[in-house]
């Protein structure tokens, strides 16, 4: 499978901006690829970063710190060498950050390429599902399998749903760190959000929006298969290859 780059010009664009020199010591914010973000509660923001394959903190203030991860040693291209190594915050080492969400006391953090979904907390980083082996088996924590895992969201009861894009399926990842399959046969699915009791889903294969509700799944942007790009009523409008979505508080 092709790899999915999900890197917001808008998101890169403020953080550039906002370039602080107490990351000078790292020369590496400069080069950052933001893929995911997340609030944290205290007005400030956490950033996942596929190049660097770190989390930056995002102050109120508009600092920047190295907040979990290391930068590895870099290839001869200039980008760090991605690994996976459980630790503490700045010990532990990440292979692809891609996309971040509150869980429990901390966040999940999705890992693509290692086929897993890392835990942060306020201390250490854990591998909290997945093997590492690519599949598609449910199962607690690290007895499951996933294939290219993108996409995270939070529901209403503290689970949250991941984007098994090389399945093509929707999973949930349970307080109990039980994985269950919820929904499959999409096409890549990439992007997703949850809203109101449903899963809003970016089918990147098929060039639209589907939600997911009741077990049911329904185009809602776009049409299925059908690329393009086309203003218009929801259903007459055409995308080409979305890989995020969000839904604003008047839905």
């Amino acid at each position: 499978m092709k790899r999915l780059f999900t890197v917001s010009a808008l998101i890169l664009a403020l953080t550039l901006s906002m370039l602080s020199p107490a990351l000078a010591t790292e020369d590496r914010f400069d080069r950052a690829a933001p893929s995911g973000i997340a609030a944290v509660g205290d007005d400030s923001y956490l950033l996942t970063d596929v190049f660097n394959k770190v989390v930056w903190k995002i102050s109120a203030d508009g600092t920047h710190t190295l907040a979990v991860g290391q930068i590895n040693v870099s290839d001869v291209s200039g980008e760090p060498v991605g690994a996976i190594a459980d630790g503490t915050l700045l010990t532990a080492l990440f292979e692809n950050p891609w996309a971040i969400a509150p869980f429990l006391d901390g966040f999940l953090i999705s890992e693509p390429d290692a086929n897993v979904i890392r835990y942060i907390d306020s201390r250490s980083v854990q591998t909290a599902a997945g093997s590492g082996k690519e599949g598609s088996k449910d199962g607690n924590g690290i007895a499951a399998t996933f294939s290219f895992p993108t996409g995270l969201a939070a529901g209403g009861n503290g689970e949250v749903y991941i984007a098994d894009t090389g399945n093509g399926s929707i999973r949930c990842l349970s307080t109990n760190g039980t994985v269950t399959t919820i929904f499959t046969g999409l096409s890549d699915p990439t992007g997703i959000c949850w809203y109101n009791g449903a899963l809003y889903v970016a089918e990147t294969g098929a060039h639209c929006i589907s939600k997911i509700e009741n077990g049911a799944r329904t185009v809602v942007v776009g049409a299925s298969g059908e690329d393009g790009y086309t203003d218009g009523y929801v259903k007459a409008a055409r995308l080409r290859d979305p890989q995020g979505v969000a839904v604003g508080s008047d839905g």
